[in-house]
């Protein structure tokens, strides 16, 4: 936004508005024609002064080195040409460009003087309800605009400036600067919440320690009971599935609990069975199984194999051989088209379909040819109601 405004502007239009009206140039608040005050809007004072500066520097401009000849505002101007702002418009703002090109304005750097007169009016940046606050007087946003423009006492002109719309996209209450007293209520807030992060993360980390001694304490707590209670302990830490894929499996599982225990010492009854991790049902269903054999004589559990599926899907049924109704040792001679013309493909592609259908007929491809080499060939004979050649040896 600095761009438009930081050229040094010509003396206010309304002579009866100088600063210099009572004052000699030997003054101390002389002013010279090429310096102006004006309030800044969106950017800070200190941070518009650095981007004049720096826009100096670039083009080598001071209060002595700058044109001060009648031509000095075009040579200015010309630093930043049309050509380098309108690249940067176009990358920075493009719905504001392309608009302007829609309806057939040349936008240039100069639309940044209508953004900060526009801005500074705006109700949701407050600029006019700080200065009431602060003097209790209301000012128009004319004059504000004037001031700002350096066109003090040339309200036509600020009309100018006045013919575009900026929409915010944010709530006013977010744009305006918060109150003073509330930032160090804020921040103060802030300090508090922090030492209270700080008691906190002591705490769990704390009760954390504890806790970990506390399971500590758990897993090194099988050094005082006995070797039945150890058992059990143990076998309690083994790992259960939701649900048995098979009722095998689970009556594996039973029976290694209960050999564990048998081993020992405990006595293989349902309150030692449930305190291992066995369910009441399950252990029930399993007795009614082995007609109250619980563990049979000279089982281990060396040939038992967690995760592995009981063989559930029966054994595929083995079809039943019909009678092909051939002599032994002869085959049906399958008729074949000859592949001649165009349509080779779809002919050698029928001759197979033909031999396929014929092998399924008469009980495999071992019963059927295409040709009888060195044979004797016995023709039409009914087959499965089907009149084919045969070929015997």
């Amino acid at each position: 936004m600095c761009l438009a405004c930081f050229s040094p502007p010509s003396p206010p239009a309304d002579k009866n508005q100088r600063d210099n009206q009572y004052l000699l140039p030997s003054d101390d608040r002389w002013t010279d024609g090429a310096v102006v005050f004006k309030p800044t809007c969106i950017f800070s004072a200190a941070d518009t002064i650095r981007c004049v500066d720096r826009i100096r520097r670039h083009f080598d401009l001071s209060m002595k080195t700058r044109p001060t000849d009648s031509q000095a505002r075009v040579k200015m101007g010309r630093l930043i040409h049309s050509r380098a702002m309108t690249a940067v418009l176009k990358a920075d703002w493009a719905p504001l460009y392309n608009h302007a090109a829609r309806h057939g304005f040349d936008l240039g750097s100069h639309i940044f003087r209508k953004i900060d007169a526009v801005a500074i009016a705006s109700p949701e940046l407050g600029y006019l309800e700080n200065i009431h606050q602060l003097t209790g007087r209301r000012l128009d946003a004319v004059v504000l605009q004037a001031h700002v423009l350096r066109h003090s006492g040339s309200y036509a002109t600020v009309q100018a400036y006045s013919n575009i719309h900026i929409s915010w996209g944010l709530d006013p209450k977010i744009l305006i600067q918060p109150d003073k007293a509330l930032l160090r209520n804020l921040l103060s807030e802030m300090e508090f919440l922090r030492e209270e992060y700080k008691s906190l993360k002591a705490e769990m980390n704390q009760v954390s320690k504890v806790s970990l001694d506390s399971v500590r304490v758990i897993e090194n707590s099988d050094k005082g009971l006995s070797d039945v209670e150890k058992a059990i302990n143990k076998l309690r830490k083994r790992g259960v599935p939701a649900k048995w894929r098979t009722i095998r499996e689970s009556d594996e599982d039973i029976r290694f609990v209960l050999y564990k225990l048998r081993e020992a010492g405990a006595p293989l009854t349902k309150k030692n069975a449930i305190s291992a991790k066995v369910g009441s049902s399950r252990f029930s269903e399993y007795r009614q199984r082995n007609n109250g054999v619980l563990l049979p004589d000279g089982w281990t559990p060396g040939g038992r194999k967690e995760g592995v599926e009981e063989e559930t899907a029966a054994a595929p049924k083995r079809k039943r051989e019909e009678p092909t109704g051939l002599p032994a040792g002869a085959k049906v001679i399958v008729p074949q088209q000859e592949v001649t013309g165009k349509k080779r493909k779809v002919i050698a592609q029928r001759n197979k379909q033909k031999v396929k259908r014929d092998a399924e007929r008469f009980g495999g491809p071992d019963n059927v040819t295409t040709e009888c080499e060195g044979g004797n060939i016995t023709k039409a004979v009914e087959i499965k109601g089907v009149v084919r050649d045969i070929c015997t040896d």
